[in-house]
């Protein structure tokens, strides 16, 4: 097993993960329809990476910490753990703007319009794939790295004592 294998197959399983969860949002209408649902819908998506995150380090410890994993040696892997997360997550966008909802950033821009959030010119920039996926990527390592520190912490071990 190498030494980032089990990083770079909970990135592949978290990329699945939100893209099946964005098949959802469209499925149940948040891309068009619901729209003005669709920030509070989406940010709910976080749960779903905790979960993904859990699990990755909590098998990072059994399988390669052996049983034993200080909160360095969690936060360490969280890091690498968001660096491959970001690594897919333009390709994640591609796919979203693509395949799953081609109308997502159009519908989001016209929605900001509208409401007055934003004029046309500024919904262009913003809700455009370029931006989404620098956004993506940056969130990706921002609330990585620190979902990564929180998950550590809950799941770091104390090396047991000699007992001579």
């Amino acid at each position: 097993m190498g030494k980032f294998s089990i990083e770079i197959k909970y990135a592949a399983l978290f990329t699945i993960a939100m893209l099946a969860w964005t098949i959802g949002e469209k499925e149940a209408g948040f891309h068009d329809k619901n729209i003005s649902s669709y920030l509070s819908v989406s940010l709910l998506s976080g749960i779903v990476g905790l979960v993904v995150y859990f699990f990755a380090l909590f098998e990072k410890k059994r399988k390669y910490f052996q049983g034993t994993m200080t909160w360095a040696q969690g936060f360490v892997s969280g890091i690498f753990l968001s660096f491959f997360i970001a690594l897919l997550s333009p390709l994640a966008q591609l796919i979203v703007f693509q395949a799953i909802s081609p109308e997502l950033l159009k519908n989001l821009a016209h929605y900001a319009v509208s409401h007055g959030g934003m004029t046309q010119k500024q919904a262009e920039v913003y809700f455009s794939f370029r931006s989404y996926a620098i956004q993506a990527a940056f969130t990706s390592l921002s609330v990585g790295v620190l979902t990564a520190a929180l998950i550590a912490l809950v799941l770091k071990t104390k090396p047991k004592a000699d007992t001579k």
